[in-house]
């Protein structure tokens, strides 16, 4: 085990984390209902904070899709019931899969999940000191609801979802959760390069934890890896696919090769990386994870209550390697102080001028332009303290109007630091990682 960065190893008797939480996760239902119940009621059995879900909820072939989700809705029933935790909107957590995309599906399925945050078809939340990212990549084609490309509005967001994560030290640990495979060792669902391609550079960039897939019916777990090699302070890959649809035996010797005997990171012009298998199974089952403060002990636990595979995660500082990652909020490649970043990862205070939101030493409508850009177009934004016009300590609409009418109706001036540079006055969550 790693002194320096994730550490992912089997243990027989994997002592219970530090006092934290517990989540559950699975998928891929379709019509096995019969297994999804014993797997909902063996999750509950286990009493967890909150359960994720990674897709194909729906795909009874035997039923029309109203019958489908009446059943699907009788499942679910307990998990939609349930009281969610201190702090949460919801206690079940889905993500969109190929085969609730279809018209009568995805209206279905979006009646169902009807409250936010669920109600959107990618969001995020946070429970203590772990936070988890919902995306919607459901299928590469034509089909998905939304468009995943890397100019995208989802690519945008993720990314500035991450970076401000990544900054904020009380997050220690970051799940990502979706449907399809960024590597799977199964013939029958292959890996796929062009979700490879734009997202796994944002996921070992930012230091996530884990990424949880279904799609292919199957349990398996791959890595931690950075670059598709084995590192300590790299990703670790779940496929948690057997939540009731029939199992796909694992048979593939390279977890990196896409359909047809493609290789999933030709992206890279790179050679080749064949990645291998760490432990798999093709039982039905569900994942059950213990969230510490140091470590996350996880397990993926089939119908009888055994535990196929055991796991665990182990995160201590690795401030100076050159990536920023959960719990930091810069890193330089170096442990100097002085240089804007700190030996600690922290960043330098850095003085800003209120309203200057897009940081160009005047304040005019375009920085009302910065702020909506930030709240409806998935910028990220360097300087939110500078765009927090009315310094009450969050962003909104009333920021960029609270600039219009100072320039145009001779409105009351931004609050300090203004109209020299200087350093927040008040307490608040909002952070400024640039200015100018």
């Amino acid at each position: 085990m790693s002194a320096t960065g994730f550490a992912v190893f089997l243990s027989a008797f994997s002592p219970a984390a530090p006092a934290g939480f517990t989540f559950a996760a699975y998928g891929d239902s379709r019509g096995g209902h019969d297994i999804h119940s014993a797997i909902v009621a063996r999750i509950l059995d286990a009493e967890p904070a909150f359960v994720l879900h990674g897709g194909d909820l729906s795909g009874d072939f035997y039923a029309t899709p109203a019958q489908d989700w009446e059943t699907i809705r009788g499942i679910l029933a307990p998990l939609l019931a349930h009281p969610p935790s201190e702090g949460l909107a919801s206690y079940f957590y889905p993500a969109l899969g190929n085969h609730d995309i279809s018209t009568a599906n995805l209206r279905l399925y979006r009646e169902t999940f009807a409250t936010p945050p669920i109600d959107r078809l990618y969001y995020s939340f946070t429970h203590r000191n772990a936070h988890f990212i919902a995306l919607c990549l459901a299928t590469e084609w034509s089909g998905n609801p939304v468009d995943f490309s890397r100019e995208s509005a989802q690519v945008r967001w993720l990314a500035n979802d991450l970076e401000w994560t990544a900054a904020d030290r009380r997050i220690k640990w970051t799940f990502v959760y979706f449907h399809l495979l960024l590597l799977s060792c199964t013939s029958t669902r292959r890996c796929s390069p062009a979700i490879q391609e734009i997202y796994l550079p944002l996921f070992e960039r930012y230091g996530v934890t884990a990424v949880l897939s279904s799609h292919s019916h199957s349990y398996q777990r791959i890595g931690p890896l950075r670059e598709f090699q084995p590192a300590a302070d790299g990703v670790l890959y779940l496929v948690s696919g057997g939540g009731g649809a029939d199992a796909y035996r694992i048979d593939a010797q390279d977890c990196n090769l896409s359909d047809f005997g493609g290789k999933c990171d030709a992206w890279t012009d790179r050679p080749h990386v064949p990645v291998a298998l760490a432990a798999g199974s093709w039982y039905h089952h569900f994942l059950h994870f213990e969230v510490g403060e140091d470590r996350v002990v996880g397990r993926a636990i089939a119908l009888d209550g055994s535990a196929i595979d055991e796991f665990v995660i182990e995160k201590p500082s690795r401030c100076g390697n050159g990536t920023i990652e959960s719990g930091e909020e810069c890193d330089d490649e170096n442990l100097d102080d002085g240089d804007g970043c700190t030996c600690a990862c922290e960043l330098r205070e850095v003085l800003f001028i209120r309203g200057d939101g897009n940081r160009d030493g005047a304040i005019n409508v375009a920085d009302s332009i910065a702020i909506l850009n930030v709240l409806f177009a998935g910028r990220p934004g360097r300087c939110h303290d500078a765009m927090d016009a009315d310094d009450d300590g969050a962003l909104s609409l009333g920021d960029a109007l609270r600039l219009v009418q100072y320039l145009f109706e001779a409105g009351t001036a931004p609050p300090a630091p203004f109209p020299e540079p200087g350093s927040d006055p008040t307490e608040d969550d909002l952070r400024c990682l640039l200015f100018p």
